[in-house]
């Protein structure tokens, strides 16, 4: 199956992406299903840095995430593929491949090249587990595919407001080249 994948700002979602990214997350909220549901409850998707979307060859959306920034980071810092979410009927996560390539790839590819337009000190993903083996088997097919340096870091880091470390430090996925500007745990 073919996917098409857009990269819009914020103030640039045309209506009819917005209606849709809208109704995926009213679905998630309402459905509780998702384990992190309660995120999107008053989540204003508009009000992120950009928002990118997956639409499948028959116009379905099927995945979206943002890129958005807090006031907590050090200036000029963008988390990437935030609030990644997959439709129920979508099957594009884990080690799934559409034609020999991860869906969400041209996503996270598109989110770091609008970032570095904005010419950022630093940029990351991030995520709750430590263990981080799949991660590493995604980055390194997704590196190899875009020819980018994504590696992971070693330890946790604060990257939200939260003073609980379970909520608040995450494991990072950055360039290569960037020093982490969060504290460590």
């Amino acid at each position: 199956m073919k996917y098409t994948t857009h990269t819009y700002l914020s103030n640039n979602i045309p209506t009819d992406v917005s209606k849709d990214v809208q109704q995926l997350l009213d679905n998630v909220v309402e459905l509780k299903k998702d384990q992190y549901w309660k995120n999107y409850e008053n989540f204003d998707f508009k009000s992120e840095i950009a928002v990118s979307t997956q639409y499948n060859e028959n116009g379905r959306l099927e995945l979206f995430s943002t890129v958005h920034t807090r006031l907590f980071y050090p200036l000029d810092t963008y988390r990437l593929l935030t609030r990644f979410l997959r439709t129920p009927h979508g099957r594009l996560g884990g080690a799934k491949t559409n034609e020999g390539s991860q869906p969400s790839y041209e996503m996270l590819n598109q989110q770091i090249k609008l970032v570095k337009d904005l010419e950022p000190k630093f940029y990351f993903m991030s995520r709750q587990r430590i263990n981080m083996r799949w991660i590493k088997f995604y980055l390194a097919g997704f590196n190899q595919e875009y020819n980018h340096n994504l590696i992971t870091s070693k330890t946790q880091y604060w990257v939200t407001d939260s003073k609980d470390p379970a909520k608040g430090c995450q494991t990072l996925i950055y360039p290569f080249e960037h020093s982490i500007p969060f504290k460590e745990i």
